[in-house]
Parts: C-alpha cells; sequence; structure tokens
C-alpha cells in the first residue's frame, strides 16, 4: 500500500510540475477602475433601457428547457419596454462582454440578434 501512495503522490507531483504549466487557459485581461466607475458602471447596467420580444427574444431551443428558465417579469407578455440586464444564471453577456462563442458582442446586440434574455433556473437541469 505504501508503495502505491508513493505513486500516486509522484504522479500528482509531477503532473502538477510539468503538465499543468503547460497548458492555455484563455481568459479576459481585466484592467483596473475606480469605486466611481464600477458605480457608474452597475447604475448604467440597472438602467439600461431595451425592448423585450417573445417572438425575438423568448423562444428556447428545446433541448436548453431543463436548463434555463425565463425570468417571471417576461411570462406571457408579448412585448415589454425593459429596464436593466436581467439575471442569467451562469451568463455573462454585458455592457461591454457577450457569453463565450457567441454571435453578439454585448447585451443590447445579443437582444437585437434574437438571443433568449435570462435565466433564473439554478438546478442546471437537475
Amino acid at each position: 500500500m505504501r508503495k502505491f501512495n508513493v505513486l500516486v503522490t509522484s504522479l500528482i507531483f509531477l503532473t502538477t510540475v510539468f503538465i499543468f504549466p503547460s497548458l492555455k487557459v484563455n481568459g479576459l485581461t481585466q484592467s483596473v477602475i475606480s469605486r466611481i466607475q464600477v458605480e457608474q458602471r452597475a447604475l448604467t447596467m440597472a438602467n439600461l433601457k431595451w425592448t423585450y420580444d417573445r417572438n425575438k427574444n423568448g423562444q428556447l431551443n428545446s433541448s436548453l428547457a431543463a436548463y434555463v428558465t425565463q425570468p417571471s417579469q417576461f411570462l406571457n407578455l408579448s412585448t415589454m419596454q425593459a429596464i436593466g440586464i436581467p439575471y442569467n444564471w451562469g451568463g455573462n453577456d454585458g455592457l461591454d462582454s457577450s457569453s463565450y462563442s457567441e454571435a453578439w458582442s454585448n447585451y443590447l446586440d445579443a437582444v437585437d440578434k434574437g438571443a433568449f434574455v435570462g435565466n433564473v433556473n439554478t438546478e442546471g437541469g437537475l
């Protein structure tokens, strides 16, 4: 048993030292912003005006139905003038960012291109 523990420990060490450092990770470069800039950015997101259209932003691929739950403010509506970016569990469409490998560059672009808006499902299809 001791030889097995030594072997496993050695493999973990070698993997950590030689393999993990060579893996490439795609990450965003973040710049430092001031407290005032953070506040202004939050207010801009909270007060962002946009138009929800069920025919455009309320259509979900059936394969995603177990993972996505539309926020209640959009249920049973065909259109509405919305204010603020709705909560999206696991998503990151924002003022100047977009979900990984999507065809849009930010939240308003996503809405314009017909993206489904919001997701309050925190169960992940379980």
